[in-house]
């Protein structure tokens, strides 16, 4: 502020130097104009003096011109005072005029420079006041954002404490009705497991006896006849039964549902975190999702297991392109897969989802 003024003083400094160099320049030509007005006197002077002149000398030739020039000369002399007298007038009227416009100019200038400085003044109080007003309304609109924010956040804290409060609440219910059911169910089925055991127990050992009978029967029929045994019925072979899958309780499955989800949000964290899609990556969520899903501990996984993982990690891939994969690292078909062939599995699926997103992006990107 302090710059701009000494800088608005100079420049009426110089605007005044300006308008006194033109009020010289103007006394100056007055004084030029007043100084040919001096020399047009006195070129009537001599061409008076000549008169003069011409009547002395006519004078001398007859009484009659020298009458005639003294009253010439009289003339003269009297145009002459009357010339003298006009040019001083003039001469006071141009200095008065002169002294007149001095005076009015150096006023007009004082009223302008008052003026000026009255603007500049005014200009300078309305931007004080403007600068005071906008400081004021963005102090308020801070303060009422501040205020908002807060409300808001107080808002969102209190809704997400009701809702986790309410969640807390329903899942608490949830799990101790599927507690409960678990519990009726799992005692219900025991006693239906018991009550079967019993009745296999016995049906097994009336079956026994009758094969018991019949292998007698068969042997001697045998012996009568002379006909070879089969090889598979040999004495101390038994053909190999396919192993059975475990059958898990409703609490049991829920449980392992349960450590399914945690087990997922895991790995899709790792799947993000990661650069690139690895193998190494690829048999490490292979061995932590068969660590949990192999409930035989067979060692295998099956292709209902392996789409479970891809519809959980939310990948969108076609049942047929997964069971090519699958089937792909099947090598014995025999419906399982190793926890290699597994680990070799998952990294075909992840790389495929991989390409996938990327050609989405692409497809983003066109449009």
């Amino acid at each position: 502020m302090k710059e701009k003024e000494e800088a608005e003083e100079a420049q009426r400094i110089a605007e005044k130097e300006e308008q006194e160099r033109i009020a010289a320049e103007e006394a100056l030509a007055a004084a030029k104009a007043a100084g040919e007005e001096a020399e047009r006197i006195k070129e009537l002077e001599e061409a008076l003096e000549k008169e003069k002149r011409e009547a002395e000398e006519a004078a001398a030739n007859a009484e009659k011109e020298r009458q005639e020039a003294e009253a010439a000369a009289q003339a003269a002399a009297a145009a002459e005072a009357e010339a003298e007298r006009i040019r001083i007038e003039q001469e006071e009227a141009a200095a008065a005029a002169e002294a007149k416009r001095l005076e009015e100019e150096a006023e007009a200038k004082r009223l302008e420079e008052e003026a000026e400085a009255k603007r500049l003044e005014d200009e300078a109080e309305a931007k004080r006041l403007e600068a005071e007003a906008e400081e004021k309304r963005l102090a308020d609109e801070a303060e009422a954002l501040k205020l908002k924010e807060e409300e808001e956040a107080a808002e969102a804290a209190r809704i997400a404490e009701e809702a986790a409060a309410a969640e807390a609440a329903r899942i608490a219910a949830e799990e101790e009705e599927a507690a409960k059911k678990a519990e009726e169910e799992e005692a219900a089925k025991k006693a239906e497991e018991e009550e079967a055991a019993k009745k296999a127990e016995e049906e097994e050992a009336a079956k026994k006896a009758e094969e018991e009978e019949a292998s007698k029967n068969t042997e001697e029929e045998a012996v009568a006849t002379a006909d070879p045994v089969p090889e598979e019925e040999k004495e101390g072979e038994k053909v190999e039964e396919a192993p059975r899958k475990t059958v898990l309780s409703k609490t049991q499955k829920a449980k392992l549902k349960k450590k399914k989800n945690a087990l997922v949000k895991t790995l899709k964290d790792k799947i993000e975190e990661s650069a690139e899609i690895s193998a190494e990556l690829s048999a490490e969520i292979a061995d932590s999702w068969m660590e949990i899903a192999d409930v035989d501990g067979n060692g295998t996984i099956d292709f209902d297991e392996i789409k479970e993982l891809v519809q959980k990690l939310e990948y969108t891939m076609e049942n047929d392109d997964l069971k090519t994969i699958f089937d792909e690292q099947d090598t014995d078909a025999d419906g399982e897969l190793s926890k290699e062939e597994f680990g070799n599995a998952v990294f075909s699926v992840l790389k495929a989802n991989k390409s996938e997103e990327a050609g989405e992006e692409e497809e983003e990107d066109d449009q």
